[in-house]
């Protein structure tokens, strides 16, 4: 019992500590948010730093002259590439059924004569 009312003095103690030593950041509801963004003000939200964009690359001539698929297959479209081969199906050969080996069904073949054995069994005696 003790020690619950030390532990419970000592977070006291220090959640005091830390509050007087934390500066909390407080919201300015004098003005919009949008304007607290821009000017730098708001409490924990910042814009981050200026860029400007890449302009695109105006050097690579479309052809219009063949299909996309053609265009993917050559390689020539701009941003997509063909990987030739290694097609996802087996083929057309592999595909096709072959015959099974004949051979007779179980239950065309002639039951086997099966030499019964006769053992001795030994029943244990009761007295």
């Amino acid at each position: 019992m003790k020690t619950t009312i030390i532990r419970s003095y000592t977070l006291l103690v220090i959640a005091i500590g830390i509050s007087s030593i934390v500066n909390a950041q407080t919201e300015n509801t004098g003005e919009r948010l949008i304007t607290q963004l821009k000017n730098g003000t708001a409490p924990g939200l910042l814009f981050s730093n200026e860029r400007v964009a890449p302009a695109p690359l105006l050097n690579k001539k479309l052809n219009t002259k063949e299909g996309l698929v053609t265009q993917i297959r050559k390689g020539t479209a701009a941003g997509m590439q063909f990987k030739q081969g290694g097609g996802g199906s087996a083929p057309v050969a592999a595909r096709i059924a072959t015959a099974a080996p004949t051979q007779p069904l179980a239950s065309e073949q002639k039951p086997a004569a099966e030499k019964a054995t006769a053992t001795s069994i030994v029943l244990p005696k009761q007295e």
